[in-house]
């Protein structure tokens, strides 16, 4: 009894030391590979940060809040923004929390813009940020689409491991030479099984550069609607053209065409001059407000979108080899069968 209770022990701490080595490597990877937070991550930093800005909290406090509710390593970065923040270094919050990648770089030049227009600006600033207020997220696409993606590589593997080998044996025992698409398939299998290590290394390529892609594309666009935000809360707060269009300039290149349009534009107190530098078409604030609304509901519309087209083809990635292996294997089924029947 003793010895069956150790047994059973030692299987359950090999089993959490598991979990805990593989914790501890994704956190690795997290850290060193992927490029930049998750969406979620930015959308709960901001929504936090909105709320604090908003109610007149210290934001070293609120950073701090938040360290439970982000994975690993980004407690560690909220520490040392709340530090930085409290040792005065000069250096703004939305700067450090780039710095630190709690935010994309792409949020740089909008979030430094609405830091220098003021409190109220940053506020609406992370509010924008922190989500859709008008929608909830579904998850299942993404989850649907890593599920098939997983799948598919899966049923590849099994079929250039196993099933190919086994009908190659056969096809060479009657003396059969493999043709068309299988001939294709058992090729492909030979080359698996020679160079398993680059495959593998080719597949964590492929992945690590979709993963960039992807985050990439979700902040694609995302500084005309920062300007756009910053231009509609400053103006509510009372904050004129001339320094608005000095604010949403200040972290742009010397020289850049932007610039020079946005100072133009906020010299002569134009605010629809203004709107028109930064890439929209608006007369007033309430024409700008509806704008901002619709160039928000239309990123949401075609993410969705993108989600679910990537989550109809990715089932693709299963029926096209297993298509292409069913055929290759009804062809050889053809010729055994042509062979048994003639040597009856």
């Amino acid at each position: 009894m003793s010895a069956s209770c150790g047994l059973l022990m030692l299987v359950i701490a090999k089993v959490l030391a598991s979990v805990v080595v593989l914790q501890l490597t994704w956190a690795l990877v997290r850290w060193l590979i992927l490029p930049g937070p998750t969406r979620a991550a930015v959308e709960t930093l901001a929504a936090r940060l909105g709320l604090a800005v908003r109610c007149g909290e210290p934001l070293q406090d609120a950073l701090l809040s938040l360290q439970p509710l982000l994975p690993w390593p980004a407690p560690w970065r909220l520490r040392r923004v709340a530090r930085g923040l409290t040792d005065g270094s000069g250096i703004g919050a939305v700067e450090q929390l780039v710095q630190e990648r709690l935010l994309p770089k792409d949020l740089r030049a909008g979030g430094m813009a609405a830091e220098a227009a003021g409190a109220d600006t940053l506020a609406s600033w992370f509010d924008g940020l922190s989500g859709r207020p008008h929608h909830q997220e579904t998850p299942t696409y993404g989850i649907r689409a890593v599920a098939c993606a997983l799948l598919s590589l899966g049923v590849i593997q099994f079929l250039l491991i196993f099933i190919a080998p086994k009908f190659e044996q056969i096809a060479r025992e009657l003396g059969l030479s493999p043709t068309g698409a299988f001939a294709g398939f058992i090729a492909l299998g030979r080359w698996y099984h020679a160079h398993q290590v680059v495959a593998w290394v080719c597949l964590a390529l492929a992945v690590w550069l979709g993963i960039i892609v992807w985050r990439r594309c979700v902040w694609w666009g995302r500084s005309r609607l920062d300007r756009g935000t910053v231009i509609l809360a400053a103006t509510a707060a009372g904050v004129d053209e001339m320094t608005i269009s000095r604010h949403l300039g200040g972290s742009l290149a010397a020289g850049s065409q932007l610039g020079a349009r946005l100072a133009a534009a906020g010299a002569a107190g134009d605010f629809a001059g203004l709107c028109r530098a930064s890439g929209w078409s608006a007369a007033d604030s309430a024409s700008l407000a509806a704008a901002i609304d619709r160039a928000r509901w239309r990123r949401h519309h075609l993410a969705r979108v993108a989600v679910l087209v990537a989550s109809v083809a990715l089932p693709l990635l299963v029926a096209v080899p297993v298509w292409w292996f069913s055929a290759g294997i009804f062809g050889m089924l053809v010729d055994m069968m042509t062979i048994l029947l003639e040597s009856t």
